[in-house]
């Protein structure tokens, strides 16, 4: 299976590179350059001076670093995505605690006043003994 055939698979593309290191490794910045517009990579076409002033120029490692980059930017993305997830399931969780608390304080301040417990399901829409367990946590 030649170059062409794995250029749409990351996997495929990298192990036929390694396979062939000693044709990759030592390129002339116009092949690296064809590879690159072949490949569809921008980073491959973007050599920095000090690259560009060498004779021969290592897709391996090129290929290497992109790759690298790739499962950074994943990485990344994926803590950022887990720190949007946590924080939209912190808020709901602190709203529901937030409305259990309310719930309780309004249990404890009508039962203080002498309502009965069918008044206060009435009043917070729970049943007569949800009202029991709530008025029985202590804290």
């Amino acid at each position: 299976q030649g170059m062409l055939q794995c250029s749409q698979d990351k996997y495929a593309l990298r192990t036929y590179v390694a396979n062939h290191k000693d044709y990759f490794q030592k390129l002339d910045l116009e092949t690296y350059h064809a590879l690159g517009a072949f490949l569809n990579s921008r980073q491959l076409m973007e050599i920095n001076v000090e690259q560009e002033e060498r004779e021969e120029l290592d897709m391996c490692k090129a290929l290497e670093d992109i790759y690298n980059d790739g499962v950074q930017a994943g990485i990344e993305q994926g803590r950022q995505s887990g720190i949007a997830e946590g924080e939209a399931h912190g808020k709901e969780l602190g709203i529901a605690e937030g409305k259990a608390s309310h719930k309780k304080d309004v249990a404890r301040q009508m039962q203080k006043l002498g309502y009965s417990l069918d008044a206060i399901a009435a009043v917070l829409r729970e049943s007569v003994d949800g009202i029991s367990k709530i008025l029985a946590v202590v804290g």
